[in-house]
């Protein structure tokens, strides 16, 4: 008989099953993404309901179950009270999660995936003063990156896809399909593709600085605003093409 496990998880989403149950998604530091199921979670009395909650680091108990396994409690470890207390910082936390949670695929864990995502939330709770938007974004665009790197597509910034050199300051192109930069002189020599995007050396670097910057040194750059609204830009894009 399996025995009940025990591991720190955030909670991606929760909703309803059956009459008086819920499913609930969480990813695991030792397990990854789960699907559990947490029983009487729609009474009232339920003392479990208020502990699933998202935008808490939680500990929670799994139980085997025969359908689904189960979870037999959860205690809230982290809070990260700020978050909730400010519509720039629920935003961007949430738009953290729902991508943990759209990309990660059911059973695959990885310790550094959950270390990134604790990470970015207690950076966006880190202050107590209201976020700026641009801090937020800075945040996220550094979540996206580093996941996305972590799942397989990391984006090459460093040297040109097509001729092989360091990239060098000047029209430079993001080539989706490739995954990476293209210079300008190889794109004129080899032609242009449609959807080629070019990015500007601000936006090169940043993306750079974030590949390789840890928690301690993220919270302390200074941006200009611009800059950080392109590599968003970017981003999305780049999601779109690789997901959607």
């Amino acid at each position: 008989m399996e025995e009940s496990r025990l591991t720190r998880a955030l909670v991606l989403k929760k909703q309803p099953y059956r009459e008086k149950d819920s499913l609930v998604s969480i990813y695991s530091e030792d397990y990854g993404k789960l699907t559990l199921l947490a029983r009487g979670t729609a009474s009232q009395s339920s003392k479990l309901a208020g502990h699933l909650d998202p935008l808490n680091l939680k500990k929670v108990m799994i139980i085997p179950g025969k359908g689904f396994d189960y979870i037999g409690s959860a205690l809230v470890e982290e809070p990260f009270f700020n978050i909730r207390s400010d519509l720039n910082r629920l935003f961007y936390a949430g738009s953290l999660l729902s991508r943990l949670d759209r990309y990660s695929r059911e059973g695959d864990s990885d310790q550094e995936i959950f270390n990134l995502s604790v990470s970015c939330l207690s950076l966006l709770s880190a202050s107590n003063e209201i976020l700026a938007k641009e801090n937020g974004e800075l945040v996220l665009a550094f979540f996206i990156l580093r996941l996305l790197g972590r799942l397989g597509y990391k984006p090459e910034f460093n040297n040109c896809l097509l001729g092989g050199e360091k990239i060098d300051s000047g029209k430079n192109y993001f080539r989706f399909p490739a995954g990476g930069l293209i210079c300008a002189a190889c794109r004129e020599r080899d032609g242009a593709v449609a959807d080629d995007l070019l990015i500007s050396d601000n936006a090169i670097k940043l993306a750079r600085f974030l590949l390789g910057a840890d928690k301690e040194s993220l919270s302390r750059l200074v941006c200009q605003r611009r800059t950080i609204k392109e590599l968003s830009r970017f981003l999305e894009l780049y999601e779109r093409y690789l997901f959607d």
